[in-house]
């Protein structure tokens, strides 16, 4: 669907979707959702708002998809890059290309050393590694001249998918926080139980944001 812009100004800019008769018919819920880019020197914050226009409880999930191109990494080349998470410690992953859905099953992230995670892209066969149970809050992609961040991902998302389309050799990483994920493999309970549901009731809202940083060389 398409946003409306709602206002600007030079250095922030807000869009707003509203519920219509269409997703009425697939989402059977009044709302109001704004998404705010805001200029900070080097850094772009995203700001999300969802507000409960309905009058009963509603329920939500929502997520970004920001992609960024690796540095040193060209189209046609190998997909190869190196992440550093702000946990130095165990992290796990679920899987969620079970037709589509989760397991309940975890697997531990192989090649994180101290946080660093040398990754290509046979890490992406399954698809997108997911990192939920708010294991990790900040993303960095470092260069492989300087071993600096050239981009910086904050978030306080209890989900972040990190994902590059396997087999294309696209010079490009996804690093996504999720407030919601897939459903679980067999999941027949309601809508309001599954993993990682947000709740709103009328008249509430929920707003939270996520910090897009470039290096500081970049910026300069």
């Amino acid at each position: 669907m398409n946003f409306r812009l709602l206002r600007h100004s030079d250095d922030k800019v807000t869009y707003v979707l509203s519920e219509t008769e269409h997703t009425l018919r697939q989402y059977p819920y009044r709302f109001m959702l704004s998404v705010t880019y805001k200029l900070v020197d080097n850094e772009i914050h995203v700001i999300w708002h969802v507000y409960n226009t309905d009058t009963k409880e509603i329920h939500f999930q929502i997520g970004a998809h920001p992609a960024f191109r690796l540095p040193g990494v060209k189209e046609g080349d190998d997909v190869k890059g190196v992440l550093r998470f702000d946990n130095n410690g165990h992290i796990e992953r679920i899987y969620g290309n079970h037709e589509g859905c989760i397991t309940s099953d975890r697997y531990a992230l192989e090649g994180v050393q101290d946080g660093l995670w040398a990754f290509t892209e046979e890490d992406f066969k399954d698809d997108a590694v997911i990192l939920d149970q708010s294991q990790i809050h900040a993303i960095d992609i470092l260069s492989p001249v300087t071993g600096e961040a050239e981009v910086s991902v904050e978030f306080s998302a209890p989900c972040v998918g990190v994902w590059t389309p396997y087999g294309k050799k696209a010079p490009f990483i996804c690093l996504e926080p999720w407030y919601g994920v897939h459903d679980h493999l067999g999941y027949k309970g309601q809508l309001r139980d599954k993993y990682l549901m947000n709740h709103l009731q009328p008249g509430a809202s929920f707003m939270s944001e996520y910090v897009i940083r470039i290096g500081e060389k970049l910026a300069e």
